[in-house]
């Protein structure tokens, strides 16, 4: 996530080149009119030039925040799981333990690569987004979250969401089979 917000520096960069020296733009106004500009820059370029520059540091600034503080993309505690399954800025999306039905890990086949993920399937998947980011929907009922980034494989994450779920509930575990 860290690596989209470079993106903002060219924007940085351009907007202080329109609002102060024109070196970049000045090179590609001479590559297309050679003979001299006919146009010069208006008001309204300016106030486009402050916006870049604004947004540019708005991305630039989150991926540092990111870099620096990541946020985990999903957690448990006495509420449920929480799974980060929208835009960068939204919050975690809760699914509460009464409403986890199971849990497991997986390679899913993506255009011939196999992708690890970490699959839950809820009883009430109106509380998860239509179209998650960094998620798919493997059926109705189950969302399978991609783990591709993780520190962590996904099959013991599972494993450890699986063991919350019964501390939770006050029940110690005495069997592996919990996660399949």
């Amino acid at each position: 996530m860290w690596l989209m917000s470079l993106a903002g520096i060219p924007l940085v960069v351009l907007g202080v080149d329109v609002l102060r020296s024109r070196r970049i733009i000045g090179f590609f106004q001479n590559l297309i009119w050679p003979n001299g500009n006919p146009e010069v820059l208006e008001a309204r370029d300016h106030i486009w030039a402050a916006a870049l520059i604004v947004v540019g540091l708005i991305i630039a600034l989150y991926g540092v925040i990111e870099l620096i503080n990541p946020r985990p993309a999903i957690y448990a505690d006495t509420l449920g799981i929480h799974v980060r399954l929208g835009h960068p800025l939204a919050k975690a999306s809760l699914i509460p333990w009464d409403e986890l039905d199971d849990i497991g890990a997986e390679d899913l086949d993506d255009e011939g690569d196999a992708v690890p993920v970490l699959w839950l399937s809820v009883l009430e998947p109106s509380r998860l987004p239509a179209h998650p980011w960094g998620a798919r929907w493997l059926d109705t009922k189950t969302i399978a979250v991609l783990a591709s980034d993780w520190e962590k494989a996904p099959a013991p994450v599972g494993m450890e969401i699986a063991q919350a779920a019964l501390t939770v509930a006050g029940i110690k575990r005495t069997d592996s089979s919990v996660v399949t």
